[in-house]
């Protein structure tokens, strides 16, 4: 009766340490962040809310700084709101749902001509005008320009609209300063004729693409996977001119962040990590859970032998446990 109350006692204690002070300091040092949002119209209006959140913090931190007189604050601070400003009316009225249904693809195909001068549509063989190689455009650019075969097969079709009319703004780059896009915005060409660039996008693109290609598609500009010897076709010192970081091999990323973090993430990374050098991608949920399971398969390809036997040890420890209690009750048996 003693080793049992000893037990339950263990029991208690492993119980509150796992299911309560585990997850609450989990919680502290990983906020809870809202699901990934994939209508990027309603995550546009989440963004305008928190930039005039921001922009109302920011002008009270002024008033704060005039009344100590610390001018180079206030400078600081204006700057910054001045900056959030022009965010905030860039913003309004960006985003809105088109129908690509109406779009037409031969008139689109005929707008495409001038994506050819930095893409390849390799499904369609067609090269870049101007015959440079993806290690002469990434020197040029600081990042090799996508193939376009699969591009409306992984990336959200409005997202893709959006990102044709302003990069920075799609991409949720605005934050850097003297930031420019290797490409150009597109808005000039007006909605009828973006939509027609996408629909011909639709119209060439797969009905599937594998785990590794959606990754291909999406990630590998940047990054590098050396479990599976995929390299990024930029130079590394460019992706660091283009981004200002090293992009960094995803090889263990799914072990090192988990499938939770890296789905917010990938759908949005400013919200896990304000200011970070990588863009949104603007990939579909689809799209983004065949990434995870591609880095899964990769990081982790022990996953499911893994899982499998540790259910095994935890049983085998069971039986043991009950045996070596038995064990225990005939030996001390005189004796209890």
């Amino acid at each position: 009766m003693r080793e049992l109350k000893i037990l339950v006692i263990v029991a208690v204690v492993i119980g509150v340490i796992y299911w309560g002070v585990e997850p609450l300091a989990h919680s502290i040092m990983h906020p809870k962040v809202a699901d990934a949002e994939y209508d990027f119209v309603k995550a546009n209006k989440a963004d305008i809310e928190q930039i005039k959140q921001n922009i109302a913090d920011l002008e009270s931190k002024i008033k704060a700084a005039q009344e100590t007189g610390d001018k180079q604050m206030i400078d600081r601070l204006q700057k910054s709101l001045e900056k959030a400003k022009s965010v905030l009316s860039n913003l309004d009225g960006f985003w809105s749902t088109l129908d690509f249904s109406k779009g037409n693809p031969i008139a689109g195909r005929e707008q495409v001509e001038q994506c050819l001068a930095c893409h390849t549509i390799t499904s369609q063989k067609l090269s870049r005008s101007t015959g440079q190689s993806d290690l002469e455009v990434s020197e040029a650019y600081g990042v090799t320009p996508p193939d376009l075969s699969n591009v409306a097969a992984v990336f959200d079709h409005n997202y893709l609209a959006h990102f044709l009319k302003d990069p920075v703004l799609a991409s949720k780059l605005w934050h850097k300063d003297d930031f420019n896009y290797p490409m150009p915005g597109y808005a000039w060409l007006g909605d009828d004729a973006i939509v027609d660039i996408v629909a011909y996008f639709i119209s060439i693109a797969p009905k599937e693409l594998s785990n590794k290609q959606v990754f291909e598609q999406a990630c590998m500009r940047c990054h590098s996977v050396g479990y599976d010897n995929l390299a990024s076709p930029s130079a590394p010192q460019n992706i660091e001119r283009y981004l200002g970081t090293v992009a960094p091999d995803l090889s263990m990323m799914i072990r090192a962040r988990g499938e939770h973090y890296l789905s917010n993430f990938i759908n949005d990374p400013q919200r896990l990590l304000p200011n970070t050098s990588m863009p949104r991608v603007g990939v579909t949920e689809q799209s983004e859970q065949q990434i995870i399971a591609y880095l899964d398969s990769v990081g982790d390809s022990k996953k499911d032998e893994r899982n499998a036997l540790g259910f095994k040890i935890i049983l085998f420890f069971v039986i043991m446990a009950v045996l070596a209690y038995l064990w225990k009750r005939k030996i001390w048996s005189d004796l209890h």
